[in-house]
């Protein structure tokens, strides 16, 4: 078992949040469109949660703390539990030109902090600007529907500078 940070749940605010060694305050957050059925423009039975974490004191310095990324997980991992058919749907903003690093972020949680129940990330790049991925259980029912559809997208929108990639973690 591996160790993560105290995760409180904000009622008011409707977030989870966590505190680092390092005084580092992070807010996650899981919220629906107004039609909870559209999965970036794929009509789907399943519910539909997009995801974002944001760091809260963000001019304070702070060193790698890997077991930001252990919490993370434990907040994906608890939402699976609870909502076995759900999607989480995430795209990685650019504003700081670390989207990359985030992405890869995501791949890692994954890879090595999968739970039961275990689940699959379909994570995709547009023209090495976007960044976004699909997180849902592996033995989902429109798993192949979905997968399908990311390849077809990304693969429509990196027609032009053949930059993007799309990739598939079970």
């Amino acid at each position: 078992m591996y160790y993560h940070y105290k995760i409180y749940k904000s009622t008011k605010g409707g977030y989870y949040s966590f505190k680092t060694k390092n005084e580092i305050t992070y807010r996650c957050f899981f919220s629906q469109n107004i039609s909870k059925n559209d999965l970036l423009g794929c009509t789907i039975n399943s519910e539909v949660y997009f995801f974002s974490f944001n760091r809260m004191n963000r001019n304070q310095y702070s060193e790698y703390d890997r077991f930001t990324g252990i919490t993370i997980a434990e907040i994906l991992n608890r939402f699976f539990t609870k909502n076995p058919n759900g999607i989480i749907c995430y795209i990685c903003e650019n504003n700081d030109l670390k989207a990359i690093k985030r992405q890869e972020s995501f791949s890692r949680w994954l890879k090595t902090r999968n739970t039961e129940p275990k689940k699959t990330l379909i994570k995709g790049e547009i023209a090495g600007l976007i960044y976004v991925g699909v997180i849902m259980q592996q033995n989902h029912s429109e798993k192949e529907k979905i997968q399908n559809y990311f390849i077809e997208e990304i693969t429509t929108f990196n027609k032009t500078d053949k930059k993007g990639t799309i990739e598939i973690i079970d």
